[in-house]
């Protein structure tokens, strides 16, 4: 998985491709909620709810906690 800047929609769907895009999305925002040390190394990193990008640092924090996009080469 290459590391960049991704949509949440278009990282969600790469970490769980059996999901439809909108419930995809929905999980990856439970993940970050419930996971305080993502949340919080999230938020260290300017994250916000209402953002709709995620920047390449965002992203490999999450691939950090939940994984890599196993489905898709880049």
């Amino acid at each position: 998985m290459r590391i960049r800047a991704y949509s949440k929609k278009e990282l969600a769907v790469c970490l769980m491709p059996e999901l439809s895009p909108d419930c995809a999305r929905r999980n990856l925002r439970h993940w970050i909620i419930n996971n305080a040390r993502l949340h919080a190394e999230l938020s260290h990193l300017g994250y916000s709810a209402a953002q709709n990008m995620l920047t390449p640092a965002q992203v490999e924090t999450i691939v950090k906690y939940v994984g890599t996009c196993k489905d898709i080469d880049y």
